[in-house]
């Protein structure tokens, strides 16, 4: 492996790591099914680069391959583990008067 390669590895390495620390921020933040859609569309993306027969081009379109499939993988897993919705507070004649509204 000469020197360029060893380069290009560490950089792929390190954006990958980036990619998926990332997406935990985006997975928190985001309503369900952004990372999802985000992944696939990282995947596309990294089709579409990788078809030239370069080898930065190719770089680019692998780290983009393996973090939108990343990215796949963990937005069908948050789709599956968020709540469908923010649920109503129950009407008022149900509310104990005594208890105080709660502030969200």
């Amino acid at each position: 492996m000469d020197t360029t390669a060893k380069i290009y590895l560490t950089i792929a390495i390190v954006a990958v790591v980036l990619i998926v620390v990332a997406f935990s921020f985006i997975s928190k933040k985001a309503p369900k099914g952004v990372l999802l859609g985000l992944g696939a569309f990282l995947w596309f993306a990294g089709l579409i680069a990788a078809s030239p027969r370069i080898r930065e081009l190719q770089l680019i379109g692998g780290i983009l391959q393996m973090s939108g499939f990343i990215g796949v993988i963990l937005g069908f897993f948050d789709l599956i583990r968020k709540p469908k919705g923010p649920k109503a507070p129950p009407p008022e004649e149900d509310r104990d008067p005594r208890v105080p509204p709660r502030l969200s």
